[in-house]
């Protein structure tokens, strides 16, 4: 799936869009979202902050996970489309998909690591 799940969500506008993603979420196995969240995280990281990820797994930090060339086998993602992304599935499932909550958990994760490197990236100070 690579990021296309992000770009679909982002493509959702009004509320048809989303009984109609919600439809095809339902359609997914129980645990669909979070699976795909768990393992595609890291390379939304790696996709957006490649460069200082590579530099970070340089200088021995971990880097957190992912590399630079991750980001380059992906469609272009920001932390605002995985943030508004992670809004909007939040929605979907909550409304229209509730057998599948057991991922909110992991998306709320998700957003709050985005939304950290949104707020970092203006120079706002934890």
């Amino acid at each position: 799936l690579s990021f296309t799940l992000v770009h679909l969500v982002a493509l959702v506008q009004s509320p048809a869009d989303e009984v109609a993603l919600g439809e095809m979420l339902c359609r997914k196995y129980k645990d669909f979202i979070y699976d795909w969240l768990y393992h595609q995280q890291h390379k939304m990281y790696a996709a957006i902050f490649g460069d200082e990820v590579a530099a970070a797994a340089d200088e021995g930090d971990g880097g957190g996970g992912g590399s630079a060339e991750d980001g380059h086998e992906i469609n272009p993602v920001t932390c605002a489309q995985v943030v508004d992304a992670c809004d909007v599935l939040r929605r979907v499932i909550q409304q229209y998909c509730p057998h599948t909550a057991s991922c909110l958990a992991q998306i709320a994760e998700v957003k709050l690591i985005f939304e950290m490197d949104m707020l970092d990236a203006i120079g706002f100070e934890f």
